[in-house]
């Protein structure tokens, strides 16, 4: 960062303006621990953000973590189908996934080996 002052300055001023944002829209109630005022207030701020909280927020977190989920399924289906494709494309067959690994004699061992169908995984 020596070398690249600019970087910096960036740096400083986007965080200086993502914490100003952050406390703008920071709600603050004044109250006393010794003499208990403004203990209404308080609960009235803590009530009104909990308001705001189920309004705002909590639709969007779920809505995120519902396509979080959906993506996650896809996701697992698709691997389920590319496996079971490879599974019949290959008859059950050792796969190298890296060529570089492979022995010479690794495919005349692998001929000694036992067939197998791809409905053995399915059962």
């Amino acid at each position: 960062m020596a070398n690249h002052p600019q970087y910096s300055v960036e740096l400083a001023r986007s965080m200086a303006l993502m914490l100003e944002e952050f406390y703008n829209n920071l709600t603050c109630v004044s109250m006393s621990a010794v003499t208990g005022e403004g203990t209404d207030k308080l609960i009235e701020g803590i009530c009104n953000c909990k308001e705001e909280y189920y309004k705002t927020f909590y639709p969007e977190m779920l809505k995120t973590k519902q396509q979080a989920e959906e993506k996650r399924v896809n996701k697992a289906k698709q691997q389920t189908a590319t496996f079971l494709r490879d599974l019949e494309q290959d008859g059950g067959h050792r796969v190298v996934l890296d060529g570089r690994k492979l022995k010479d004699d690794a495919w005349e061992a692998e001929e000694d080996e036992e067939d197998f169908e791809p409905e053995d995984f399915l059962a």
